[in-house]
């Protein structure tokens, strides 16, 4: 075994250069008040004990944990990394640390995760919540802390929430699909969607373009499966397949279900998009690669990150400010996979 090396305090640094603990914390944060002769000595005694500022005993003095928690329920797909750049590129100027937990989807660690953050004594929290889970995250905004949703949003009337714009984003897909001849388009989505604050609008939308553009809305055409079921995906894409009268496109509610989609159907043979058009929204990193190609509406997860950090930001320091709900618009981006229905209509 190793041999551990006792971590060097600031007392230690005063005792060693026969100065006040005061000045060597002044020379450590860089403020006035003392020559650039003892600043030099203190910073150079400093590095040569690798210190490192015990950040947990600054905040007990101040009573504060300058600490921001982030839960989500996935890191797959690079979503949840972006969104915490994004408020990073915030709350780091303003000198907060983030604390990240995972819940998998799950409701048990979901709860878990926000005991661990409540224990941690965090100034605000910006969350992807799981369905259903408003009693979890409630215990949050009792405790006066700033609470901001991303993704989806709960019934709780002082969160905020940031997110896409999903009636627009489905509107935006809808419209290119229709000109490019399509007429029997499905739509795959979970069946939590009709529970879900961001979710619906996206089928929403989906409906009223139908019903807008003289289509009757075919329910043998929406396809609905478990969160996160990556073979209930493909049974509904095989049903869709195997109808009389099959869709010559499938727009997935978000991009990794539409990557479900896209990779049923090459195993059953199904060409994108000479066969099938596949579209989906979110606009994941992923989407872009060119194996995969993927016709998507943007959301601008860094973004979102930005606003949800300025919000906790502003409600930290007036504690009189209002929860927000900020949707935004994204760019439909078309790419490989969606293309003009074929002359046999397939």
């Amino acid at each position: 075994m190793g041999l551990i090396v006792a971590r060097v305090t600031q007392k230690k640094i005063s005792e060693e250069l026969n100065v006040s603990v005061m000045t060597v914390s002044k020379a450590l944060r860089g403020v006035a008040g003392i020559s650039e002769a003892t600043r030099e000595r203190v910073l150079a005694v400093a590095k040569r004990y690798k210190y490192v500022p015990n950040l947990l005993a600054r905040d007990l003095l101040r009573q504060r944990s300058r600490a921001i928690g982030f839960v989500f329920s996935d890191l797959t797909y690079g979503y949840a990394q972006r969104i915490i750049e994004g408020a990073k590129s915030v709350l780091h100027d303003e000198e907060y640390r983030t604390l990240i937990g995972l819940t998998s989807w799950s409701r048990k660690e979901e709860n878990s995760e926000i005991d661990l953050m409540l224990g941690c004594q965090v100034e605000g929290m910006i969350c992807q919540p799981t369905f259903g889970g408003e009693a979890t995250f409630q215990r949050i905004v009792d405790y006066g802390i700033p609470l901001v949703f991303v993704a989806d949003c709960l019934n709780i009337s002082s969160a905020s929430w940031v997110g896409l714009d999903g009636k627009d984003a489905s509107l935006k897909i809808m419209e290119h699909l229709f000109e490019l001849g399509h007429r029997r388009i499905a739509f795959v989505a979970p069946r939590s969607v009709e529970k879900s604050v961001s979710l619906l609008p996206r089928l929403s939308g989906y409906k009223d373009f139908l019903v807008s553009h003289d289509v009757e809305v075919d329910q043998e055409l929406i396809g609905l499966s478990r969160l996160g079921s990556v073979s209930d995906i493909c049974g509904l894409t095989n049903k869709l397949m195997s109808l009389s009268h099959p869709p010559t496109a499938i727009l997935g509610i978000s991009d990794s279900i539409a990557f479900q989609v896209m990779d049923c159907l090459m195993k059953r043979g199904c060409r994108v998009p000479e066969d099938v058009s596949v579209a989906g929204m979110g606009g994941l990193l992923s989407s872009s690669y060119e194996m995969i190609s993927l016709t998507t509406v943007e959301e601008d997860a860094h973004q979102i990150g930005v606003i949800a950090a300025k919000i906790i930001l502003k409600q930290l320091a007036d504690k009189n400010a209002v929860s927000v709900k900020k949707l935004l618009k994204g760019p439909l981006i078309v790419r490989r996979s969606t293309g003009r229905i074929s002359s046999n209509g397939k």
